[in-house]
């Protein structure tokens, strides 16, 4: 490695890990609840049949998590979690892709990474799933396409979706600082991005999948939201298509952007 790709590196990491602020956990900018609300405690999450779980420290204990070790949400609302199955995060291509701790986020200089997330569900007969999924990143623009569903539904099939293609699909970029100057490396920029869709069956157990796309992201916070609820009856389907329109020209009248 030459002097000058050394010094790059290391005015990379250096202006990394002051941004992260070396053991400050991250929060998200722009905080979107999902549009059924949030719940406070099991109680009411079984109530509405809603989780809720958030990580806004990536690698707390100075290691990515993995497959193998991953990391448990430091913000859980879910009746479903057990000591078997809490809701947990992991970089699945973690640790080919580079990927290191910088301060509480996950990062890698050349490597794409894949943030992967697991959430116990009520696994109703009958029911859709509503998802609500945020995440922070600093750094390059990351894909916002590439991010797949892969459950198994109340009676035992197992699906694979690529969530881009259900009909009930959103993103939007709900914050952007508009980028800074990353050590004279190129531009960085501090996005909150929110996906929201539905599922066609609840599930025993979801495992989200991100694919970044670019290297040079780092994973600062992630928190997904769900609620299980009835097939809408064919009369309701129209009015639940306006609602949601309806929300999310509120969410852009806010003064928030939304992706192309």
């Amino acid at each position: 490695m030459t002097f000058t790709t050394c010094w790059k590196l290391f005015v990379l990491f250096s202006v990394l890990t002051c941004h992260v602020r070396s053991g400050v956990a991250a929060s998200f900018h722009t905080v979107a609840l999902p549009a059924w609300g949030r719940p406070a405690d099991n109680s009411s999450a079984i109530g509405s049949q809603a989780t809720y779980q958030e990580w806004n420290s990536m690698s707390p204990t100075a290691s990515v998590p993995t497959s193998a070790s991953p990391l448990a949400a430091q913000s859980l609302v879910n009746p479903n979690a057990s000591v078997q199955n809490l809701s947990t995060w992991y970089d699945s291509t973690a640790p080919g892709d580079g990927a290191f701790a910088a301060g509480t986020d996950v990062y890698s200089f050349s490597g794409v990474l894949h943030p992967t997330m697991n959430v116990p569900g009520y696994n109703l007969a009958g029911n859709v799933l509503m998802v609500s999924a945020e995440i922070q990143t600093f750094g390059s623009l990351i894909g916002v396409g590439a991010l797949t569903a892969d459950y198994t539904d109340p009676q035992g099939a197992v699906h694979s979706i690529d969530v881009s293609t259900l009909p009930s699909y959103a993103h939007t970029e709900v914050y952007n600082d508009g980028g800074s100057n990353f050590g004279g490396l190129g531009t960085a920029y501090l996005v909150d991005n929110l996906w929201t869709f539905t599922l066609p069956q609840d599930t025993a157990s979801l495992r989200l999948t991100w694919d970044f796309g670019v290297p040079s992201a780092a994973l600062q916070a992630l928190s997904v939201d769900t609620q299980s609820v009835p097939v809408p009856e064919p009369a309701s389907i129209l009015l639940f298509g306006m609602a949601s329109a309806g929300c999310w020209m509120f969410v852009r009248r806010g003064g928030r952007k939304e992706s192309k």
